[in-house]
């Protein structure tokens, strides 16, 4: 099955983000656009940023806000200025609302973003928020408090919006079976109504899913859940839509140390209907992690290894996902490894019949910030952003609150 281009622009980014895609230039000159202290604006940024037509960088902290350290995390804006970005945070999470955003926030070309808590809200079990445009800031609304056991809870992904406005994600837990849920809001009067288009954990079908989704012409739905699979080490699944029903297919079974284990990150997806993507370890004797493509092949998909990262200088437990370049390349992050053991930005080149793997720039755990968690976004000018958990400062008991980063070419 052939992705359409909206998948292929597929880990959710804004709706009105440049999606000129990166060529091949060399990109080495990182500059730290923001580095956090655990006050209003926040800290520990897991989620990714989003890159607005304006030039202003978008995203969510897990930790800090009105509460400072110990707080449920906060929305934040850094607009361009004539001295760099001025930095503004838009909202701070109280908990009854949400806590804990790890996700990127998505827009669905009104202005209007949307993002997911890991926990908080009524029932503790995590929220579907919307964020609309109000003056110079944002007005936030719950739009759905998850339960747990009947429709999910702890929703890590990314959303996806579809053409009616209709949202959906998944929840890592929750659901019949325990394993999670692919879940579905549907607009209904001034408000929205949930329901749950599959339910993980059943059998070998995998289990609790970190990622969003990415969607094909058809209306066909492609993830990845963590755990479970016939070999419990994850799994990359389709959802097949017939009418308002899905059935679930299982494209790869992964199996440790053979192809890799535990893919955290959404799917990327080619012209081609190729699907790509990454797994924190497994994938040879080393164990540190893979970038995995499958092929299609008739009416199923043939799985391999892109590269296997070593442990040394190229990175090792790659958590986020790939930015697919127009030129066929692929931008990546590792959580650690690199020259400095606190990560790297990564580039993936084809070359012949492989994939040659380059470290475009290392962490140094100091100002430049360490460890990332979140994939890479780019704007028309072919510059990568990113976000580091830790480093950037002396905070957050001496780590770092981490930072939202820049490489130019």
């Amino acid at each position: 099955m052939r992705l359409d281009d909206r998948a292929m622009a597929a880990l959710a980014i804004l709706a009105s983000v440049s999606l000129v895609g990166l060529h091949a230039r060399a990109l080495s000159r990182e500059t730290v656009l923001f580095r956090f202290s655990g006050g209003t604006h926040g800290a520990n940024p897991y989620g990714g940023v989003a890159v607005l037509s304006s030039g202003a960088v978008l995203g969510t902290t897990y930790d800090g806000g009105q509460r400072r350290r110990g707080g449920f995390g906060t929305l934040y804006l850094l607009a361009p200025s004539s001295n760099g970005y001025t930095t503004k945070a838009l909202y701070s999470f109280s908990g009854g609302d949400g806590a804990y955003p790890t996700a990127r926030l998505i827009g669905d070309g009104t202005g209007s973003l949307y993002g997911t808590t890991v926990a908080g809200g009524s029932n503790g079990a995590g929220t579907v928020f919307k964020l609309t445009p109000a003056g110079q800031s944002y007005t936030l609304t719950v739009l759905y408090d998850f339960r747990g056991a009947p429709d999910g809870a702890t929703p890590y992904g990314e959303l996806l919006v579809d053409e009616t406005g209709a949202l959906y994600g998944t929840t890592f837990a929750g659901g019949t079976f325990g394993g999670g849920t692919v879940f579905k809001l549907t607009p209904s009067g001034s408000g929205y109504s949930e329901s749950v288009a599959y339910n993980f954990g059943s059998g070998t079908d995998g289990a609790n899913p970190y990622a969003g989704l990415i969607e094909d012409s058809s209306g066909d739905f492609y993830g990845t859940t963590y755990f479970g699979g016939t070999y419990s080490d994850g799994t990359v699944f389709e959802l097949l839509r017939s009418g308002s029903e899905y059935s679930e297919i299982v494209l790869h079974d992964f199996q440790g140390d053979f192809d890799g284990a535990y893919p955290w990150s959404a799917l990327t997806a080619d012209g081609a209907g190729s699907l790509y993507g990454t797994t924190v370890n497994g994938g040879g004797p080393h164990g540190y992690g893979t970038v995995f493509k499958l092929t299609p092949y008739g009416s199923s998909y043939i799985e391999s290894i892109a590269y296997a990262f070593q442990g040394g200088s190229d990175g090792i437990n790659p958590y986020g996902g790939l930015w697919a370049a127009l030129d066929g390349e692929f931008y990546g992050t590792t959580y650690g490894g690199g020259s400095f053991g606190l990560g790297s930005v990564y580039r993936l080149r084809h070359s012949g019949s492989r994939y040659v793997e380059s470290v475009l720039y290392s962490f140094a755990g100091g100002l430049d910030g360490a460890h990332p968690w979140a994939g890479l976004v780019a704007d028309g000018s072919g510059a990568l952003y990113g976000t580091t958990v830790l480093g950037g400062s002396s905070a957050c008991g001496g780590g770092g609150c981490g930072t939202v980063f820049r490489l130019k070419p």
